[in-house]
């Protein structure tokens, strides 16, 4: 691989030393341009061939894989199962890169959100002791393969540090100003796609190194069973049924107690206007004519 590297760096140095003289010579824009394609030609060259050997390289060493995971967690003690969480990233040799907890306002549940970054070889360990923390409702796990995106990136790197050395040699030679403009333009431009890859292969470094594992955590008053047998399933609903019975109940006096004061309002309001209304009809009787009076049954 060196080999091939050193023979196509001297073939680039030597194609842009006989256009840097051509440049020279002529002093023409045409001949520096061509110096420039020549260039861009040879790095075509370099980089096939760059990709090929690191093909072979990570073939060798092993292939880049990203591990994900998603985890789902109930817990009866909320602040303890996040304890344990982020207890069990810390002994992992991980951190959290992201946490957020809701809830927990007017008697709601709490529900909290993790994203962990694990290192790849302690990854099983992580997910081992974090589903202990907790009841785990569902585990999914993914192993994303970016060898070739991986292979990709180290080969462009490779061919343009070596086009930007030729290019800094160019301009240590470089005779008139037309030429040395063109040089510096194309070395600006290789610098900035070198800087592009380059913080493209770390954050493909931090993949690989770091699996990352999504964790949700919600607070129940009563974990979920997954019972197998007939017989089980059907205990556990009927202890569902009468722990929703008793829920229900609960939740109906809560409603009851919240709506006492309309009630007795209400109640009142009610009371107090059908007291009006009986004294006004008294009222109407005692004040009516005499002839529009009922006549007493007692003097008939």
């Amino acid at each position: 691989m060196n080999g091939m590297r050193r023979i196509l760096a001297a073939f680039v140095c030597a194609a842009m030393l006989v256009s840097l003289a051509a440049c020279g010579a002529s002093g023409t824009s045409a001949a520096s341009a061509t110096a420039v394609q020549e260039a861009n030609g040879a790095y075509d060259v370099m980089a096939e061939a760059s990709a090929e050997d690191a093909a072979k390289d990570v073939l060798q060493d092993g292939r880049k894989i990203v591990l994900n995971a998603t985890l789902t967690l109930e817990a009866l003690d909320f602040d303890s199962v996040c304890a344990a969480l982020e207890q069990a990233a810390a002994d992992a040799g991980g951190y959290a890169s992201y946490s957020s907890v809701e809830g927990g306002s007017d008697n709601s549940r709490r529900y909290a959100s993790y994203t962990f970054r694990i290192p790849a070889d302690r990854y099983e360990e992580f997910l081992t002791a974090a589903g202990d923390a907790g009841n785990l409702i569902s585990r999914s796990e993914s192993a994303e393969d970016i060898t070739a995106q991986y292979v990709d990136t180290e080969a462009r790197i490779s061919a343009l540090e070596t086009q930007r050395d030729s290019l800094m040699e160019m301009l240590e030679q470089a005779q008139d100003v037309e030429t040395l403009l063109a040089i510096r333009t194309e070395l600006s431009d290789v610098q900035y796609q070198l800087e592009s890859y380059e913080a493209q292969k770390r954050a493909y470094d931090d993949l690989i190194a770091y699996s990352t594992v999504d964790v949700t955590v919600r607070e129940v008053v009563r974990e979920t069973s997954d019972p197998e047998s007939f017989g089980a399933r059907l205990a556990s609903k009927f202890a569902d049924g009468w722990f929703d019975f008793g829920n229900g109940l609960m939740d109906l006096a809560v409603g009851v107690v919240y709506l006492l004061p309309w009630i007795l309002v209400l109640c009142a309001v009610g009371a107090g206007g059908a007291a009006l209304s009986r004294r006004m009809r008294r009222k109407r009787k005692q004040q009516a004519p005499p002839e529009l009076k009922q006549p007493d049954e007692t003097q008939k």
